[in-house]
């Protein structure tokens, strides 16, 4: 009797031992990828992304997808929640109504027996639920009027500086042509600047609209190169050739800026088909989810100096073409 309880305690301990070696044959390690690295979420709202966890070493058994750093407030499930890998799903983010709006960094991995080896960053962008129901760049105001939007102050503005540089470019004199060729080199400089500074400090447009920071870097580049061509050019033909080409660029360039400001940022993952999004967010000096005081003002200024250079160089052009220097 003593004999056969020895040897049942033997086979229990047996499994137990071998337990941790059969769990061990099936652990491994995976990797993460999800198809959109950008988020955009309002107050109240949910957004979602597909993901894939990929074995890369080890046997396949249950593994989850695992969500790390999420603001207070912002809540996750995967379709499905676990599986063997390699599997793709579907990834769903919440926001709540308290959530503060802002630029979030949420890590992404897997966890269970094929955890991942690293984590994905996955950026999180917040949004205040009454910035994406603007239905109008104006808004009534109690007294019956209407409160302009800064997007709108922005935008008379650069109405205004075509009217005037449209009628003093008219007269083609030669005292517009002599200042206007400086004014151009002024208003090559801020916008150089200005795009500098959107192309090193504008985190949002470099991660969720790469292709339009990537035309921003085009239009950096490009502009120094002919600025040297136009201005440092002996031959006058040439200069003319350049100050023409110049101009050129820059108005692609000013209408590729309008587009982002009336239809939000189109061939990027921050598109938004909400009325006056990229207004928003490019022109509203703070006031409305995404936008900043800095990123508006480089914006704003950069959209006013290169409508200022496209004009200026396209009329020298036509002056010298003409004869009217």
């Amino acid at each position: 009797m003593k004999f056969s309880y020895l040897v049942a305690a033997l086979i229990i301990a047996s499994i137990f031992i071998a337990l941790p070696e059969v769990n061990a044959a099936g652990l491994g390690t995976s990797t993460v990828s999800v198809v959109n690295s950008t988020l955009h979420i309002s107050q109240g709202g949910s957004a979602s992304t597909s993901f894939t966890i990929t074995l890369t070493s080890g046997t396949k058994w249950g593994t989850s997808l695992a969500l790390y750093n999420l603001p207070s407030g912002v809540t996750y499930s995967a379709s499905p929640s676990i599986n063997d890998p390699t599997y793709s799903g579907q990834l769903t983010l919440s926001a709540s109504s308290s959530v503060a709006p802002g630029n979030y960094t949420v890590l992404v991995g897997a966890k269970g027996d094929d955890p991942s080896s690293n984590n994905v960053t996955l950026s999180l962008y917040v949004q205040s639920s009454n910035s994406t129901v603007v239905t109008s760049p104006t808004t009534p105001t109690s007294n019956g009027g209407y409160s302009l939007a800064p997007s709108d102050y922005v935008l008379m503005g650069a109405i205004a500086l075509i009217l005037v540089l449209a009628f003093l470019g008219g007269k083609y004199n030669r005292k517009f042509v002599t200042t206007g060729r400086k004014a151009a080199i002024i208003s090559t400089i801020i916008s150089l600047a200005a795009a500098l500074y959107l192309i090193l400090e504008d985190s949002f447009l470099r991660e969720a609209a790469p292709l339009h920071w990537g035309i921003l870097i085009v239009f950096f580049v490009g502009t120094i190169i002919l600025s040297y061509l136009t201005y440092g050019s002996k031959k006058q033909k040439a200069k003319n050739l350049y100050t023409l080409i110049l101009g050129l660029l820059t108005t692609l360039f000013v209408i590729a800026m309008l587009i982002d400001v009336v239809f939000g940022l189109p061939l990027s993952s921050a598109y938004n088909s909400s009325a006056y999004y990229g207004a928003n967010y490019l022109l509203g000096f703070g006031e409305y989810a995404l936008s900043t005081i800095a990123v508006s003002t480089a914006f704003t200024l950069l959209l006013l100096s290169a409508i200022a250079t496209a004009m200026i160089n396209i009329f020298c052009y036509l002056l010298s073409r003409d004869g009217r220097k």
